[in-house]
């Protein structure tokens, strides 16, 4: 498991994130696209995949307003579709799991 703060650049549906991540050192990526590990959202094109996009925002907005969050990955996989695979951790909290217990996604 490896942990980086990382900075919000933009939700892109409820399970799809794009952050700039720090490595360390003064070394970042910019603009990578996540996944999130062990959940599935509803695709953007439905109405529930536009309310899961909505729930992200807003999740971000109240538990990182800074943008600021832990991204938490397990060893550095990554999906069919190269997005990296992790966690979104702030303020006590995990979106992944508030996605699943606010019914906006389930366990894959």
């Amino acid at each position: 498991m490896y942990l980086y703060t990382a900075r919000l650049v933009r939700v892109v549906d409820g399970d799809t994130w794009i952050f700039d991540i720090d490595l360390g050192c003064w070394t970042w990526i910019h603009d990578r696209r996540i996944r999130a590990s062990g959940i599935n959202a509803p695709e953007l094109s439905t109405d529930a995949g536009q309310t899961a996009k909505a729930y992200a925002e807003s999740w971000f907005a109240e538990n990182a307003p800074d943008g600021m969050v832990t991204l938490q990955t397990q060893k550095d996989r990554s999906d069919n579709y190269g997005r990296l695979l992790g966690t979104v951790l702030a303020n006590n909290r995990s979106l992944n799991l508030d996605m699943l217990s606010s019914g906006n996604a389930v366990v894959l």
